[in-house]
């Protein structure tokens, strides 16, 4: 047996017993009795812990455990000469390992258990100097453990519900955190725009608002909320002159916005400080400001994706009952034409894999118009659950205010009132038929034709127009046509075969030349 052996807290004896029982009979009946996550961790000796790996493998391949299927194992995974002496201790005990000694000796292995990880806890707090908060987290689970005997399970968290108790069951909407049940405790939302076109401005925007228990861009909470903002991409300097555009001289609500920089922790390490941030400030809402500075990974991947969300940000939030958003980007670069998508489109918008639209409950994707200043606000998933009037079939247009405080310019954004889908939609159709060295639009147009008014003499051969448009670098050759057949679908301009020649003018000259032509 190994020096370990001669350390108090641990039981050889006890191990031998439980061991031979597991490589006998399998882990199930362990897990069920005591919890399987905790497990292997409880055994202190190092190769029975190996042993019971081994069983675990052998399961996963559907294959019954027996002492020679274990050893095997083991020898394949090249562990057998570490845990032979083990290996044997448990088979010399297979004439006493029923099931229930083997249940009274866990008890006493799950006790040394504690004992040790007890101590382990002290001697690292009294190296690094915890706090006391810091220790009571860390010795709770094992005041779990003392209490009840068991530990934490795959089960744990899972309940099931037959449908008869669930159909005439009230909805509590006291979960609900934005809109109607657009986002509800324990879920989460992504927020995903182009970098730099301001989306830490709209997240401090909404949490300014949440928090006072106002709308903001239309979205309503359903309170006022405690908010928490993580983030890692804007300096002082920049949270400074968002709060200010987005609180102006109202401080209603300030105090529910607590803003913590952490740029330096990523993964699980991030997620564990963000579990103790919300036990301190007990936020209903988590902003996470972004996804790329706090996975640790590369979001076009789905494993990484899924752990971090859904292993690891999911119990948490899940746990506290706080709603998540998810500040993310879109791709670098993109060569899609969005100008006519729908907004249920909109959800595969963000840069990565389909996890992120199959994890988010809900998701709001900013872009750029063909407007200058002018961006869609969609909401990609759930949009018909964000309420407000202001929102247009699952979208608002927004832009940056211009507004000021005491002669200093503000960062915030406000709805485009005056925009509508078909001035973007022209735009973009404009945008699209011209070169980027070419701007035209329909009053440029209109003002290349004669003097209105006079029919016939008012309209010109298209050759003409296109000509005179390109010279004057409004428009490509070859963008001419598919500038007017926009302005000719809006009735801005009408185009008739007179003879042999295509005239263009506008629709009342037009309808007057036609007049006369026939007469």
């Amino acid at each position: 047996m190994s020096a370990d052996t001669l350390n108090p807290m641990l039981l050889p004896e006890s191990e031998a017993v439980v061991i031979s029982y597991v490589t006998s009979c399998g882990t199930d009946w362990l897990k069920q009795a005591k919890g399987d996550l905790a497990l292997p961790e409880w055994f202190g000796l190092s190769a029975n812990k190996a042993i019971y790996r081994a069983v675990e493998t052998l399961e996963k391949h559907g294959v019954i455990p027996s002492h020679k299927e274990v050893i095997d194992q083991l020898k394949r995974e090249g562990a057998w000469e570490a845990a032979e002496p083990c290996m044997a201790s448990a088979i010399g005990a297979s004439g006493s390992a029923t099931k229930e000694i083997a249940e009274q000796e866990m008890g006493k292995i799950s006790r040394a258990y504690i004992q040790r990880t007890q101590s382990s806890i002290m001697e690292r707090a009294l190296m690094e100097k915890w706090s006391p908060s810091l220790i009571t987290e860390k010795l709770e689970p094992l005041a779990t453990l003392e209490q009840t005997g068991k530990g934490s399970s795959l089960l744990d968290g899972i309940n099931v519900f037959n449908a008869t108790d669930l159909i005439d069951k009230p909805i509590d909407e006291g979960q609900t955190l934005l809109g109607n049940r657009f986002l509800c405790r324990g879920g989460g939302m992504f927020l995903v725009g182009p970098s730099g076109v301001g989306k830490s401005t709209l997240t401090l925007g909404l949490a300014a608002a949440m928090g006072a228990g106002r709308a903001y861009l239309g979205i309503k909470p359903a309170k006022p909320l405690k908010i928490l903002i993580i983030q890692a991409e804007n300096d002082e300097g920049d949270v400074i002159e968002q709060m200010r555009g987005a609180y102006g001289l109202d401080r209603t609500g300030i105090e529910n916005v607590q803003i913590c920089p952490v740029g330096h922790l990523v993964g699980a390490d991030l997620i564990t400080a963000l579990d103790r941030l919300i036990k301190l400030y007990k936020p209903d809402l988590v902003i996470l400001d972004c996804l790329h500075a706090y996975l640790g990974d590369d979001a076009k991947e789905s494993r990484p994706l899924g752990t971090f969300l859904r292993e690891l940000l999911n119990p948490v939030i899940k746990r506290h009952g706080v709603g998540t958003i998810i500040v993310h980007h879109t791709p670098k670069t993109t060569n899609q034409d969005r100008t006519n998508w729908n907004p249920s489109d909109y959800q595969y918008a963000a840069a990565g894999c389909a996890e992120i639209a199959n994890w988010t409950r809900s998701m709001l994707v900013l872009e750029a118009t063909a407007i200058a200043g002018v961006f869609r606000l969609v909401a990609g998933k759930r949009g018909s659950r964000i309420g407000g009037d202001l929102w247009r079939n699952g979208w608002i247009p927004i832009r940056h205010s211009a507004a000021t405080e005491e002669g200093m310019p503000t960062l915030k954004w406000e709805v485009a009132e005056d925009v509508d889908l078909s001035m973007i939609q022209r735009a973009a159709l404009e945008k699209k038929s011209t070169k980027a060295s070419y701007q035209c639009t329909a009053g440029d147009f209109l003002d290349q034709l004669p003097e209105d008014g006079k029919g016939l003499a008012s309209c010109m051969k298209s050759t003409d127009l296109r000509e005179i448009l390109q010279h004057k670098k409004f428009c490509s050759k070859n963008g001419f046509a598919s500038l007017k057949a926009v302005y000719v679908s809006e009735g801005i301009v009408k185009e008739v075969k007179l003879g042999t020649s295509w005239l263009i003018g506008r629709p009342e000259d037009i309808d007057e030349a036609t007049k006369a032509s026939k007469s």
